[in-house]
């Protein structure tokens, strides 16, 4: 319960100054009077970044009550290892993650194709985050591959 508690205290420092980076982003696109170009999605419709912004406030809120309700009630703290720890619950999210993962791969390989019509440019910043997450799975086997 103790390691609980100091990891949970950790995460709300964490999730707390986290909070102040949309907001500081706000601040300045409102102070700054940012021209978006007429290229940028920003331009056809100017209040998607204030709600982007918004919804992130909004998650981390969520993320904060939850670990302050951690830290003063014994009651939510114990249901909260009991959830986290049940076999049942860890099964899940490793089916939903290993399928989340295949759905990536298969839209990348699509936008991969898309934009290789498009534009050069787009094609080379899709490669790379293909490649990037190529890197990234591959060190993870070869991680838990050695581990276990």
């Amino acid at each position: 319960m103790e390691s609980l508690r100091k990891i949970t205290k950790i995460k709300l420092g964490v999730m707390l100054s986290s909070m102040t980076l949309p907001i500081i982003i706000v601040v300045v696109m409102a102070v700054g009077r940012f021209e978006f170009t007429n290229q940028s999605i920003f331009y056809y419709w100017s209040p998607l970044p204030y709600i982007i912004c918004a919804l992130i406030e909004a998650y981390l809120a969520y993320k904060n009550y939850r670990y302050v309700k951690i830290l003063k009630d014994d009651e939510y703290a114990d249901y909260y290892l009991i959830k986290k720890n049940d076999e049942r619950n860890k099964m899940i999210r490793l089916h939903t993650n290993a399928l989340v993962h295949k759905i990536f791969v298969y839209v990348l390989g699509v936008v991969l194709v898309f934009t290789a019509f498009l534009d050069p440019g787009y094609f080379i910043l899709a490669g790379g985050i293909a490649l990037a997450f190529l890197v990234i799975h591959v060190a993870v086997s070869i991680y838990y591959n050695k581990k276990y």
